[in-house]
């Protein structure tokens, strides 16, 4: 089995030949719905992470796209007055 050495957000990994972008984001336990990927500083589509095979070399910046709101909770009419 041959590796090859990537950097994701910074940091060096080394990956099994002809693992997939789709197959990283899996391995890392991401959430696919929110997340953005820039592949060799362009954004790759997420219909394209199933055929895009990482080599040597290759660098990504994995950006994970948190939902947010307030912390107070839910606010009910009368306090709104």
């Amino acid at each position: 089995m041959s590796l090859v050495e990537i950097l994701v957000n910074g940091e060096t990994r080394e990956l099994k030949s002809g693992t997939t972008v789709e197959e990283l984001v899996r391995e890392l336990g991401l959430v696919p719905d929110r997340l953005a990927i820039e592949y060799n500083l362009h954004i790759l589509k997420k219909k394209r992470w199933s055929t895009t095979a990482l080599a040597n070399g290759d660098r990504l910046e994995i950006v994970h796209f948190v939902g947010g709101g307030s912390s107070a909770g839910p606010r009910s009419h009368r306090q709104l007055q």
